[in-house]
Order: C-alpha cells, then sequence, then structure tokens
C-alpha cells in the first residue's frame, strides 16, 4: 500500500462528507461548504440555511507499526450547522440527521494513485474513513443574526 499525502486526505476525506451531507437533505438546498469562520464574531459573511459548514481540526496517528509507519489516522472535524425555521424546531431535526450520519456511516474514499507516477500500480485503488461522534459530541455555538448555530464533533479513522 502507498502513502496518502495528509492535505490530499483531507481533500478526499471533505469531498466524501460534502458529498454524504449533501444527500441528506431531499430539499437539496442544504450549503455544505468548509468552514471559513462565518459564525466568529465579526464575520462578514451573507447566510445561507440550511447549513453544514465543515472544520478540519487536525490529523492525529492513531496506529503505528513496527517500522515507524502510520497505519491509522484520526482527523477531528467540526460541522457548524443552522437552518432558519420559525414554526418548528428544525434545527434539532437537522443536528439529530447529522449526529446519526457522523455515528452510523463508513465512507468509501478513492485514493487511486496518480497515473503519472510511476511507482505506483495505476488500479483502482479505495479505502474505507469509519465516522464516530466524539464525546462531546454537540454544543450550542451561539446565535448568528437571530440563527441558532451548532457543532458537532466528530472522528474519522482512516490510513
Amino acid at each position: 500500500m502507498f502513502a496518502v499525502k495528509g492535505t490530499d486526505m483531507f481533500t478526499k476525506i471533505f469531498d466524501a462528507l460534502k458529498t454524504g451531507i449533501a444527500e441528506l437533505d431531499e430539499s437539496g438546498r442544504m450549503y455544505v461548504e468548509r468552514y471559513k469562520g462565518e459564525f466568529e464574531e465579526g464575520a462578514d459573511w451573507n447566510p445561507r440555511f440550511p447549513c453544514a459548514l465543515i472544520r478540519f481540526m487536525g490529523m492525529y496517528k492513531f496506529v503505528e507499526g513496527k517500522d515507524s509507519n502510520i497505519l491509522l489516522r484520526n482527523s477531528k472535524v467540526m460541522v457548524y450547522c443552522a437552518v432558519i425555521n420559525k414554526s418548528e424546531p428544525a434545527i434539532l431535526d437537522l443536528i439529530e440527521t447529522l449526529m446519526e450520519y457522523f455515528n452510523n456511516t463508513t465512507l468509501q474514499i478513492d485514493i487511486t494513485p496518480d497515473p503519472t507516477d510511476e511507482e505506483t500500480d495505476p488500479e483502482k485503488v479505495y479505502t474505507y474513513a469509519t465516522l464516530d461522534l466524539e464525546d462531546d459530541n454537540c454544543n450550542f455555538h451561539g446565535y448568528y443574526k437571530g440563527v441558532e448555530v451548532y457543532t458537532i464533533n466528530a472522528k474519522i479513522t482512516h490510513i
């Protein structure tokens, strides 16, 4: 097996999460992107709701082989979610849906090597990433322009 660079894996995980989360919304209106400080004090952002904004918190080695090669890693993500809906608790439905997703999903991630790289076999290669909720899995982040914002913390185990 070949190594996948950390930044490449972040991109591949983000793409898989973005697709998976967007598919949870039957209306097709869910805005899913990387978090760029949209809900921070003084942020200048034109809100789009409902949204799930993904923030990578870091990548850590999880299982190390005898030769000091990292066999498995954990990446941590925080997902900021918000919904505008004055008549019913839509945010709670979104949180529950996202928590179920992060507690019961295995992502299939295409890590096919670059065909121009002579050291690797160009056959399609997939790896799997397991999503798990962290202990402090859901927290109230605050209000943004009168909308409740929550965060969900998850751990992703991958190569």
